[in-house]
């Protein structure tokens, strides 16, 4: 999410004098911005809960101090090679990932614009920070071990599997 609409988000859920002292300490075009922003959720009915914000941009904010932006796209290959396509989307969602364009490229045409797609519904920032601290652990080890074949396959890949044998 763009930082001014996170902002106004956040605002939104402020009470009025503090919306006006922090909307007075800006800048002019930061302020015009913001003004817009905040006309623009009263317009649309949207109600003035701080946990909006959290909601939308506080995943995202538990993914850019993360360690994956240290992985390399060979790496994440690996660890989310088992998961399905909307959980790629969230995690590439989740921040700026210096190696998100190779992981892309890695993929064919048809694959890359379904992971490449719009993730939806954001994350609720404690499942994105449990989603990291897996995806991050999963990248120590494959990053221990490159020798090793893909790393342990993820929650829904073993779910799976468990019912392909019970069957």
């Amino acid at each position: 999410m763009p930082a001014h609409r996170q902002s106004a988000l956040l605002l939104h859920g402020l009470g009025q004098a503090d919306q006006r002292w922090i909307l007075s300490q800006l800048g002019e075009q930061d302020r015009r911005i913001l003004a817009g922003h905040l006309a623009e959720l009263k317009e649309l009915g949207i109600p003035a809960d701080p946990s909006i914000a959290r909601q939308a941009g506080g995943a995202r904010a538990v993914a850019d101090q993360g360690p994956l932006h240290k992985a390399s796209a060979a790496t994440m290959l690996q660890v989310l090679a088992d998961e399905p396509a909307w959980l790629v989307r969230q995690v590439l969602g989740l921040s700026d990932w210096p190696w998100r364009q190779a992981y892309l490229e890695a993929h064919p045409e048809q694959q890359r614009a379904r992971l490449g797609g719009d993730a939806g519904t954001p994350l609720h920032p404690q499942a994105a920070q449990r989603l990291m601290e897996r995806l991050a652990e999963r990248a120590g080890q494959h990053a221990a071990s490159p020798a090793t074949p893909a790393s342990a396959p993820g929650p829904l890949a073993r779910l799976r599997q468990a019912m392909r044998r019970s069957t």
